[in-house]
């Protein structure tokens, strides 16, 4: 459930940021969202849960802009306009982001699912 193997499985699960990488040959890969540190086995996609991005980085993170928010009771759910893609966030409902504001936000690394 955590950490689905296949792109499929991973969509089905949930993981609503499912992106294509490759390979950039210096210990790292390509994403759109910037690169990566990357040790092991090539993953032709990378995936994340929404409820895994963090969002107020202290002195560094991604930025992008609030396209839709839905209040959920417990939670907001986002969705970022960040470079050439759009990243489903599902955070605190008390950071109280709207449509059109600027968030900044990132992605824990142990939260990165390689997926094929």
């Amino acid at each position: 459930y955590w950490r689905p193997e296949r792109v499929q499985t991973a969509s089905f699960l949930g993981f609503g940021n499912i992106f294509r990488v490759k390979a950039r040959g210096n210990g790292s890969i390509a994403t759109p969202l910037g690169p990566i540190p990357w040790n092991g086995d090539m993953p032709s996609h990378i995936g994340f849960r929404p409820d895994s991005v963090r969002i107020g980085t202290d002195g560094g993170g991604l930025k992008g802009k609030v396209i839709s928010s839905e209040y959920r009771g417990s939670s907001l759910f986002l969705r970022v306009s960040c470079r050439s893609v759009v990243v489903i966030m599902e955070v605190d409902p008390h950071i109280g982001a709207g449509k059109g504001d600027e968030v900044t936000f990132s992605i824990p690394r142990d939260s990165i699912v390689p997926l094929r």
